[in-house]
């Protein structure tokens, strides 16, 4: 309300009264009325009541542009907060979109390692326990026929699509499949499908980004094996080989497919005609769908536990300054994407999500795998310490030296380091059921930072 000020109290006496001896004047001069015959109290009315109506139309007038124009001002503030919530609910959601993006993830249910001896570029732990799930062989057979046969205890397995951790290269295409074949005879199952087929992994750098990028670009595919091998010395036959077996996060068995195990049991001689062009379909099309593949198989698979899922790598753009603080921003992102760590709302304010995770115990890795080099090179030791400063930076101590792997290879001189380093990543997450940081340094300045951690996180 506008408070009342003197002068406009003044000219609003004045105004009244001139209203008043205007309307005195034209009602005793100009208009044909009695005013003897009326009563007192009619006298007063007809003296005072036009004024008044005068008066307080005159002041309607006067402050009718005033409240039109606050009116309007409302609604255009009513109008811009609307428009600022809408603006913040769609970057809301398109932050949380972007979120879902950078925590897309693979399951990893199975991981096998065989080889010989240990490789050259490798240095970290060689036992294993009997509950690790990973089968690391010494005998003196071909360690990729010997993966394959542990794989294919898993019925599922032979069902499942392979893919090459490196380029397609023809010796080492014929080896798998001949190994495949190996595999499968040795397996002893009833229903065996045709080859799948190997094909090289697509795209380039980190495996968890071109895991995940493989599964967003093909819907269609529920799951496959991660092979990685190299070709043995002339004369020998052995060579160190890792698999891994990966699937889509959330995956069920399928409602409806071709039931054919039903229609086996039965034997081919006793099923009507309609059935046996059922079988015969089956068998020519492509049997590694997930609605393809025999319900026991999807059973096989869903069976195995997850020990392990693999994150995207980081998301923030180039990070200047030296190595150790390059580091910490892609650990930092590394966390993040595996939801173990949310920006705070305010300073110095963690949010929910960090307390809990705090409070169960998985805020941080507990064991870190990296490509440091040879430990006689001056860059391991300066990679190993700039791991060991970013982790500390973000309030995570790893023991360096009981709590660590050091894959020597550089990424890009050969694709086996690479997965090798993926695999142990998943058996000591298995094993100790915490995160593990999965860190490889490109020669250039940069580092890429991965999280592996348990299933129930």
């Amino acid at each position: 309300m506008t408070p009342l000020k003197p002068g406009g109290i003044f000219f609003g006496l004045l105004r009244l009264g001139l209203f008043t001896a205007l309307w005195c004047a034209l009602l005793w001069l100009a208009l044909p009325l009695d005013l003897a015959a009326a009563s007192p109290g009619a006298l007063v009315g007809m003296h005072l009541a036009p004024p008044l109506l005068l008066e307080g139309l005159w002041r309607g007038l006067r402050r009718l542009p005033r409240w039109r124009a606050n009116r309007a001002q409302q609604k255009a503030a009513a109008a811009a907060q609307a428009a600022e919530q809408t603006q913040r609910s769609a970057a809301l959601a398109e932050q949380q979109r972007a979120m879902q993006r950078r925590r897309a993830c693979v399951e990893c249910r199975a991981v096998w390692l065989a080889s010989p001896e240990a490789p050259s570029w490798y240095d970290g732990p060689r036992q294993q326990t009997p509950d690790t799930p990973a089968a690391v062989d010494a005998g003196q057979d071909d360690p990729l026929c010997q993966t394959l046969t542990h794989a294919f205890r898993n019925a599922a397995a032979p069902w499942l699509p392979l893919y090459l951790a490196g380029g397609a290269d023809p010796m080492a295409l014929a080896r798998i499949e001949s190994a495949w074949h190996k595999a499968l005879a040795a397996s002893g199952a009833t229903r065996k499908p045709p080859y799948p087929g190997c094909k090289a992994l697509p795209g380039h750098g980190v495996l968890a980004d071109r895991l995940v990028t493989l599964f967003d670009e093909d819907p269609s595919l529920p799951a496959f094996m991660l092979l990685g091998l190299e070709n043995p010395p002339p004369g020998e036959r052995a060579a160190p080989v890792a698999a891994v077996l990966v699937n889509r996060p959330g995956l069920q068995a399928a409602e409806t497919g071709a039931d054919d195990e039903s229609l086996l049991a039965a034997g081919p001689d006793m099923l009507p005609f309609w059935e046996r062009a059922k079988l015969k379909r089956n068998a020519e099309t492509d049997q590694t769908a997930w609605d393809k593949m025999p319900p026991s198989a999807q059973a096989a698979l869903l069976a195995a536990p997850v020990i392990g899922v693999l994150h995207r790598t980081h998301a923030s753009p180039a990070v200047r300054g030296n190595l150790a603080r390059i580091a910490q921003a892609r650990i930092e992102d590394a966390l993040e994407n595996a939801g173990l760590r949310e920006a705070p709302r305010k300073e110095g304010e963690p949010t929910a999500e960090q307390t809990a995770t705090a409070e169960a115990g998985l805020a941080g890795p507990a064991w870190f795998i990296y490509n440091g080099g040879r430990q006689d090179e001056p860059e391991n030791g300066q990679r190993l310490a700039a791991l060991v400063t970013a982790l500390l930076a973000l309030g995570h101590g790893i023991d360096p030296i009981h709590c660590a792997s050091n894959a020597s290879a550089q990424p890009g001189s050969a694709p086996l380091p690479r997965l090798w380093m993926l695999a142990e990543a998943l058996v000591q997450c298995a094993r100790l059921q915490k995160p593990v940081l999965l860190a490889e340094f490109d020669g250039n300045g940069d580092v890429q930072a991965g999280i592996v951690r348990p299933a129930c996180a």
